[in-house]
């Protein structure tokens, strides 16, 4: 009966190891995955095939579905774009590779106080503050940081009044960058960096449901068409920002 016992846990065991193994092996393969979208959509946008964008008269909006997506067409091709995961896509790729990337000076630096309620993320950046004032200054803000405070002096210009979806207050934005920063263990830098322009990307870009009017659609366009490259078209996160439909398209849909 011991015997039969002693094989019996040595059985579980050995089952549970095969799971642990096979379940790290599934992480680890996820983790793989979003690591090669990340790595093929930088290269990708260092291309320099830059499409000649000579007037946005050129662009013609067909239409607007349920607040989400649109169609146009330009240069004998039709556009199909999700609002968010091409913005997203469009303030990803103007932050990593510093597309416009200047800061908006403020007339009146902004300081943001806190509470009771924030004394953990004041003492994380008193603890961190190389590395938190790092990344903050690459993604284009200017601050200072005091016992009770950080004063914002600058904002990433790729959040000016030209960008979409900017009734924003820079508050709640730098405080959702905290939170990003916040409780992430911080070993690489450029690698943590490059994860949160992609989160902080996801979190700024004008969301699905959003009405745009006509100029901030045209904007969109804009910006999708000056991407370096429109191929492969995913936002950060591997989903599907831009389907172009070209003749070639069409007639491999008709097997010609």
């Amino acid at each position: 009966q011991q015997k039969e016992d002693t094989q019996k846990n040595k059985s579980i065991k050995d089952n549970y190891l095969q799971n642990s193994k096979e379940q790290t092996k599934l992480i680890k393969t996820e983790r793989e995955k979003k690591l090669e979208i990340l790595e093929t959509i930088e290269k990708a946008d260092k291309i320099e095939e830059k499409i000649d964008l000579k007037d946005s008269k050129d662009i013609k909006l067909l239409y607007y579905w349920d607040e989400t997506y649109f169609m146009f067409y330009y240069n004998k091709a039709f556009y199909i774009v999700d609002q968010h995961n091409a913005h997203e896509k469009i303030i990803y790729t103007s932050l990593l590779n510093k597309i416009n990337l200047h800061s908006q000076i403020l007339l009146i630096p902004i300081e943001i106080f806190f509470d009771e309620m924030d004394l953990n993320k004041v003492e994380f950046l008193i603890n961190s503050t190389d590395t938190v004032k790092y990344i903050i200054n690459e993604l284009g803000f200017d601050t200072e940081i005091t016992k009770n405070s950080i004063i914002i002096k600058t904002y990433p210009y790729v959040f000016n009044n030209n960008y979409v979806n900017l009734k924003f207050d820079i508050k709640l934005v730098f405080l959702d960058l905290l939170d990003l920063i916040t409780g992430i263990s911080l070993f690489d830098k450029d690698k943590i960096l490059r994860d949160i322009i992609s989160m902080f990307a996801c979190k700024s870009a004008v969301k699905a449901g959003t009405k745009l009017n006509e100029s901030e659609i045209i904007y969109l366009c804009e910006n999708i068409l000056k991407l370096d490259s429109l191929n492969p078209n995913f936002c950060p996160h591997g989903r599907n920002a831009v389907i172009k439909i070209d003749f070639k398209y069409i007639d491999k849909l008709f097997e010609r």
